[in-house]
């Protein structure tokens, strides 16, 4: 929701490559100073690449402080913090706990359905409209969709 808000608000151009990079390099950044892991530098360069990416991306709205990068920035920032939030949250649940991951992402997906429902009870009338017209990409991306 986080994302998609972002993406209404500011330029998918700058919340998207933000988002899928700060989530990962805070996931790096979190596991090393908190968690005690020891990445191989081949994952410590993964995370600068990333970082170049997202320079590049956005690089040219930088430099002309296009309107709206500071919210796509913030949107974008706020969704890879969530990534990298989440990621770790499984990461932690799978390994401390024993969690076999096909019964964690499962559940939560039973989770996650459970707690749009009332999201999607109360916007029915917008989202109908979506669903006749979008049916079945809907449903194959459902389908094929990995969290």
């Amino acid at each position: 929701m986080l994302l998609q808000t972002g993406y209404r608000k500011a330029d998918l151009g700058v919340v998207y490559p933000v988002a899928r990079g700060v989530g990962p390099v805070l996931t790096i950044i979190v596991a090393v100073c908190f968690l005690g892991e020891r990445p191989e530098t081949i994952a410590l360069l993964g995370g600068l690449i990333v970082i170049g990416g997202i320079l590049i991306v956005t690089g040219r709205k930088l430099f002309r402080r296009a309107s709206g990068l500071t919210t796509g920035l913030f949107y974008g920032g706020a969704t890879g913090a969530m990534i990298a939030t989440y990621t770790l949250w499984d990461n932690f649940t799978v390994n401390a706990f024993g969690v076999d991951p096909i019964l964690y992402f499962s559940l939560g997906g039973v989770f996650h359905s459970a707690l749009m429902l009332p999201w999607v009870l109360r916007k029915r009338e917008q989202v109908r409209p979506t669903w006749t017209a979008d049916r079945r990409p809907v449903i194959i991306i459902a389908l094929i969709a990995v969290s």
